[in-house]
Formats: structure tokens, sequence, C-alpha cells
């Protein structure tokens, strides 16, 4: 078995968002973890929670074996908002502790923090190591939706995704700088580190089932996020509309020739102007194609303009080693 000390230290980073009945158990095995892993600290971004879970994560804190320091954001900026928002703090922590890794993973404990010695165990010959699904404890619409999503992703996307890749991964303090650096607002954060590429790793490892309460994403969210990852990582919407207004352009130009033959061969003469009408509804059918493929793009191209920082941070509360921020 592999020694501690061989092990090379990292920052954790949890977003969490109203999360009161898992937030306990979670903190519980994040210290545990602390005496089989070197864990130098543990940031909790609190996504705008309304419930008691900043109030448990304070208490928490302020007894704790492992330094913790708790960033607030001044409202729910999102999930994946509140990634960047750890791994931005995360990277100023560890730049000025000199930490070689930071990890990230939700606070519900589908991904269990002891696997982070799964991943660190990796690390040796790796830039980033990432969990992929093994198995999942989802329900069946959310599984087969995660699971047709992520075939999908990787099959469009121009460069590698990983399948089943999520939140959960240890990386070296410079590649959170370059995804920092490169992240759009809202990102699918597997997409863009996918895309910084480094040397990467994936690790199978089981997903299990929320402890307690339920995802303040939903499948109503987790649906969003698929839309916007395969529209920020992928151009195959933009070559489907491509094709497809191109294909109503020629079936217009064709319908023009159809029906302006049959007129000339007296087949029509009955029944005047219905290729007239016939022709200017493709025609039209295929000039608002062409204009939607090129609004289309055009919005696609706005979300590569993020602001210096996608999120706004209330305050920070620091609990334990009082390391400097970088600020």
């Amino acid at each position: 078995m592999t020694d501690i000390g061989d092990l090379p230290p990292f920052i954790a980073v949890a977003p969490v968002f109203n999360e009161e009945e898992c937030i306990a158990e979670f903190l519980r095995r994040m210290e545990a973890l602390g005496q089989t892993v070197p864990l130098a600290g543990l940031v909790i971004v609190d996504d705008g929670s309304v419930d008691g879970t900043l109030a448990i994560v304070s208490d928490f804190a302020r007894s704790s074996r492992v330094p913790m320091h708790i960033v607030r954001l001044s409202r729910n900026f999102g999930h994946q908002n509140a990634v960047l928002a750890g791994l931005d703090y995360a990277y100023r922590w560890a730049r000025a502790e000199r930490v070689p890794f930071i990890g990230l993973l939700d606070a519900d404990l589908q991904d269990e923090p002891e696997h982070f010695r799964d991943l660190l165990l990796r690390s040796d010959h790796a830039d980033v190591v990432y969990a992929t699904r093994a198995s999942r404890g989802e329900g069946f619409v959310v599984r087969n939706l995660a699971n047709a999503f992520h075939w999908l992703l990787s099959r469009i996307a121009p460069f590698p995704i990983p399948r089943g890749a999520g939140t959960f991964s240890v990386m070296r303090a410079e590649v959170a700088d370059v995804i920092l650096r490169n992240a759009d607002p809202d990102p699918y954060f597997p997409g863009i580190r996918a895309w910084v590429g480094y040397r990467q790793v994936g690790v199978p490892l089981p997903r299990s089932a929320r402890h307690a309460g339920v995802s303040g994403v939903g499948l109503r969210g987790l649906l969003r996020l698929a839309v916007r990852a395969v529209f920020a990582y992928s151009t195959a919407p933009q070559t489907v509309f491509m094709w497809v207004s191109f294909g109503t352009l020629l079936l217009s130009v064709l319908a023009i020739v159809i029906f302006a033959s049959l007129r000339l061969l007296g087949y029509m003469q009955q029944v005047q102007g219905i290729a007239t009408i016939i022709v200017a509804i493709f025609l039209s059918l295929g000039i608002q194609s062409v204009y939607l493929t090129l609004v289309t793009y055009m919005i696609g191209r706005l979300g590569q303009q993020r602001p210096k920082e996608p999120f706004v941070v209330a305050n920070v509360t620091r609990y334990g080693e009082q390391a400097d921020d970088g600020k």
C-alpha cells in the first residue's frame, strides 16, 4: 500500500448549494480523508445557499483539523461557475503554499472523497487525473440520458472528450490556471478540462446515488447543461443547419425547374398560380434557414467572450492556516 508521504499534496474544492442534508457527512469524510492522503486544505464554495448549509460548514470549520476556507458567492451563479470560483481561489492558495495539485468534487457524495487516493496514485505521470463512471447510481431516466449525452458529445466534439467524465478530478495547479484563463461563462467543465490538453488519465470509479436530499440542478438543469455543452464544444449544430439550409434552397431551385417544365408541357394549365406559390414557399423557407444559420453562428461566437470573472465573491472566511490568497 502506498504511504501517505508518497502522494502529492492537494487542495480540494467543493461547490455547495442547499446541501444541509449531505454537508455534515461530506465534511466528516473529508476530514477523515486527511489521515490517509496529504490534504493541504479544503475550499467550500457556497453558491448562494438559502438553507442551513453555510452555518453547518462554518461550525465544522472552527474545529476542523484540515485548514478550511469558505468562499461565499453573492448569489447563485450555477454549479459550473461555482466550480470556477473554487478553482480560482484554490489556485491562488496553492500557488502561495506551493501545493502542486488541486482536486474537485461535489458535496453530494455521489463521488466518494476516499477515491481521491485512487486519482492521486495515477498523478505521477499525468497533469490531470479524472474519474470516469464505471457505474452510475442515478435513476433509469437520468442514467440513460447521461450515457446518451456523453456518447453524442464524444462523437461530435472536434477534440477528445472522455465519455462518463464529470467534475471529480485532480489537476496540477498550472493546468487550473490555463482553464481559468480560457473558460467561458458557465462552461461545461469536463469539456474545457479536455480542451486544454496536457497529459490526462481517466480512472474508472463507481458513482453512487446522492447521500440525501434532492439535487439542486435537476433533470431540467442537466438538459440545459447538455445543450450548452453541445453548442460550446462542437460545430455539429451549425453544420446540420448549414446543410438543411442549402438543401432547402436546392429543393426550391429543383421545384422551379419541375414546375416550369410541367407548365411548358401543358400539364398545369388548369390550376393557375400553384407553381408560383409553392416555389415562393420553398424559396422563403430556404432564405429563412440560411438566416437562422447565421444567427446561430453569431450566438455561438458570443459564448467565446467571457467576463474577467463570471461570478461575484461576497466574502471569504478562513479557518486553520492563514494562507495568502495571492491578491
